[in-house]
């Protein structure tokens, strides 16, 4: 009964939210002509999301932003505590307002956090999510002088075949914002990859963990085996890859890498990591030489650690969501073959060892 209860105020919530956002702007403009490039200090990021690949998908932009305005800080209005740990290492950030996972338990807590969201005010607000009704709600709350929200003109986005990926869109979206200013925005520069920034220690600890678990196996593949819903592959699925790549590389030495949850597909057969430190988990990550799972934020976070992760698709959008960067790809399960699979996977793996 009370999840029911539940359920109705969030969606009776989300009907608020969307009348209030609907006046909106929901197509992005460019900037003054002649906008003083270097008066913008003080940037607000919105994405209140408490999902691990939705907050690494900022890290494009609060990158990007470090390049073009490298005297700017930048907040960050969001939800639970995953961003602090993602950005903990990013210089350029400033303040994170975090509301709650659970708003109706901590009413308080949500309340408190918007209000905190009022209390400063910022040269630009950027949405990552024009489809989320908090997102579009929040940064017409917010205190700012120039909003970006929304998506490019068609005729602009044509020019971007990548424009639909999640972790693109924005950085699209804020050099067309900066071009009017003549600013090195319109350059078509690539993009920069998620990075969770991870120290040298950092990458140590995982070196050493990842040399125990491989039995000092040079080279490491890293398998992924949960997702959720049905974004998750069949055990049967899954120990047909963990077969053959012992068939095929036996060179390489296999790890399993943990779910929060603590289960395997695979029966726990192969070494195993486990940590509820995000942080660690990409630290061990950053130390294999691919990683292969579905589509989830551990996907994500692997390609945040800076290595090839074959990201593993059949119900979700590899427009939106697929790892790239570091030879990344994604290959569409419920199309391609298995032959076609480890073609990807064997490519990969030669191009690694020749760089």
């Amino acid at each position: 009964m009370i999840r029911d209860f539940l359920s109705k105020a969030n969606k009776h919530k989300r009907s608020v939210l969307t009348a209030l956002t609907r006046n909106l702007e929901t197509e992005v403009k460019a900037a003054p002509p002649g906008l003083d490039i270097a008066s913008i200090r003080r940037i607000l990021i919105v994405r209140p999301n408490h999902r691990l690949g939705n907050t690494l998908m900022i890290t494009p932009l609060v990158q990007e932003i470090s390049n073009l305005l490298p005297c700017a800080t930048v907040d960050l209005f969001v939800k639970g505590n995953t961003a602090s740990v993602v950005f903990r290492n990013y210089a350029n950030i400033g303040r994170l307002v975090a509301l709650p996972k659970k708003h109706f338990s901590r009413l308080h807590q949500y309340l408190y956090s918007w209000l905190q969201l009022r209390s400063e005010s910022y040269d630009m607000v950027i949405n990552i999510d024009a489809g989320s009704s908090s997102g579009r709600m929040a940064t017409a709350f917010a205190k700012g002088r120039f909003r970006i929200n929304g998506n490019l003109p068609e005729q602009e986005a044509a020019h971007f075949p990548d424009y639909a990926h999640l972790a693109k869109k924005p950085v699209y979206n804020l050099r067309y914002f900066l071009s009017a200013a003549e600013h090195q925005a319109v350059t078509r520069l690539p993009i920069a990859v998620q990075d969770i920034l991870l120290s040298e220690p950092e990458l140590k600890r995982g070196r050493e963990a990842v040399r125990k678990l491989a039995e000092d196996k040079a080279r490491v593949i890293a398998l992924f085996t949960h997702a959720t819903g049905a974004k998750k592959h069949s055990t049967e699925f899954w120990e047909r890859v963990y077969r053959r790549i012992q068939a095929e590389f036996p060179d390489h030495a296999i790890i399993e890498v943990l779910p929060v949850e603590n289960i395997s597909q695979l029966s726990f057969e192969a070494p195993c990591y486990y940590s509820a430190e995000l942080r660690e988990l990409a630290s061990v990550i950053a130390n294999c030489r691919l990683f292969i799972g579905a589509d989830s934020g551990i996907m994500h976070l692997a390609s945040a650690s800076g290595i090839p992760v074959v990201g593993l698709f059949n119900v979700t959008s590899p427009q939106k969501y697929k790892p790239y960067g570091n030879g990344s790809l994604a290959f569409e399960t419920g199309t391609g073959t298995d032959e076609a699979l480890f073609q990807a996977i064997s490519t990969l793996l030669k191009q690694e060892l020749s760089s």
